[in-house]
């Protein structure tokens, strides 16, 4: 039950490391994991085709918002607290504008049976593969390439721009986070619907 409960902000958590690395913010999590959620929760899912086709928009619609963070933080040179703060406020503003119509959401039943129909001793598998993929890809980014040059930008950032493509670094920080804020709200909308 809690591991369940949980699986959102754990996968929020541990993506949101990732523009820390760097080191940024990562201030808009919650923000685009409610929006995707209000996406998700006000889609027309009847199945699992459908849910799976929602979960690909989802998945560009975090990955977009990284993107933009990412390319004024990183190209523009744009303060990260500043960017995701008024990222988070205005991807919150549109998760309620799309959440207030006069629609009444339900949980997308599609997106549920996907996402915790499938188990193993009793325990929902998709979910428990999603927190441990997350895990292993945050082990293996630290040994890699790439996790060394994020923490070389995110803690010597003058030399990092001087031999590294610390923007691009910054912009793929940022992506990766959003895509993992979005399926945050995708798995939120799997377990409640819309919030």
């Amino acid at each position: 039950g809690f591991l369940l409960a949980a699986t959102p902000l754990a996968i929020a958590a541990m993506v949101q490391t990732v523009p820390i690395l760097a080191g940024g913010q990562g201030l808009a999590a919650g923000a685009t994991a409610l929006l995707v959620n209000a996406v998700i929760a006000t889609a027309p899912i009847d199945g699992s085709a459908s849910a799976l086709l929602w979960i690909v928009i989802s998945l560009a619609i975090g990955g977009v918002i990284g993107l933009g963070n990412g390319l004024l933080i990183g190209s523009l040179r744009v303060p990260s607290t500043a960017v995701t703060y008024a990222t988070g406020v205005a991807v919150g503003a549109l998760a309620f504008i799309i959440a207030g119509n006069d629609q009444i959401p339900t949980q997308p039943q599609g997106l549920t049976d996907l996402l915790f129909g499938p188990q193993l001793l009793g325990l929902p598998i998709v979910p428990i593969l999603l927190i441990a993929a997350m895990a292993l890809g945050g082990a293996l980014l630290q040994r890699s390439r790439l996790g060394r040059a994020l923490r070389v930008t995110g803690t010597r950032l003058s030399l990092a721009e001087r031999r590294l493509p610390a923007a691009r670094l910054r912009c793929i920080a940022y992506v990766i986070a959003g895509l993992g804020y979005a399926i945050a709200g995708i798995v939120l909308a799997g377990q409640v619907g819309m919030l």
